[in-house]
């Protein structure tokens, strides 16, 4: 088969042996694979030239919103993997001959997307060519928890916190008085967590009453602490 319309006509499919059907169907994702690569070429190449506003949009993803009635959302989506797909070329090239669907494009340059700052070309080298040679025998839900291995292995200390997270209380207590009970929740920073479990793990060890065994269970002893 080849990539003319003929392969994506689906008429007297009853005519068809199995193993017809099945090769059918395998071209016809890999003709639509290709068309999506081939589609975020056309985006990509739009957004170089900024065509958007030369016929009267104001920024691609409205053009795109328009001509293609999409929303824009997911104009926004192509319009970053397009960018992305110019940048990474052995997963264009991967793309281009139908090896990748649009889920498994996602999963790959949001993997590198999420690379740390420091990471080397050789690092990102690394985790494109292998999420690309695993996406010939893996969906795009094992590419992404390959990649977050992948990541882990390299930034070995994790992200560095967010100026949100830096500016959020060490510790914290929230309650609610109903009915005379007390419902509460918070969080410790880890000092005033070890000082907390401490003191309960002291209060709350299990007594036994006139010869009979402690029956509380261990929040009933801490609450009891």
């Amino acid at each position: 088969m080849s990539d003319s319309p003929d392969v994506l006509r689906a008429t007297e499919l009853w005519r068809c042996a199995d193993v017809e059907l099945l090769d059918r169907l395998a071209e016809i994702e890999r003709v639509a694979r290709r068309a999506h690569a081939a589609m975020l070429r056309v985006v990509a190449e739009l957004d170089t030239r900024g065509v958007a506003g030369e016929v009267g949009y104001r920024d691609l993803e409205a053009l795109l919103g328009d001509r293609l009635t999409i929303t824009r959302g997911e104009a926004k989506q192509r319009v970053a993997r397009a960018a992305q797909l110019t940048k990474l070329p052995v997963m264009a090239e991967a793309a281009d001959a139908g090896v990748l669907n649009a889920a498994q494009i996602a999963a790959i340059t949001d993997t590198i997307a999420e690379l740390p700052s420091w990471a080397t070309v050789a690092d990102h080298d690394l985790v494109e060519a292998t999420l690309v040679e695993g996406a010939r025998y893996s969906h795009a839900g094992v590419l992404r928890r390959w990649g977050r291995q992948l990541r882990d292995r390299i930034d070995q200390d994790g992200p560095e916190p967010s100026e949100r997270e830096l500016a959020a209380p060490r510790n914290e207590l929230r309650y609610a008085v109903r009915n005379g009970w007390v419902h509460f929740k918070g969080r410790l920073d880890p000092e005033a967590g070890a000082l907390l479990t401490g003191m309960l793990s002291t209060l709350s060890t299990p007594r036994a009453t006139e010869g009979e065994p402690d029956v509380r269970t261990s929040a009933e002893r801490h609450g009891d602490a």
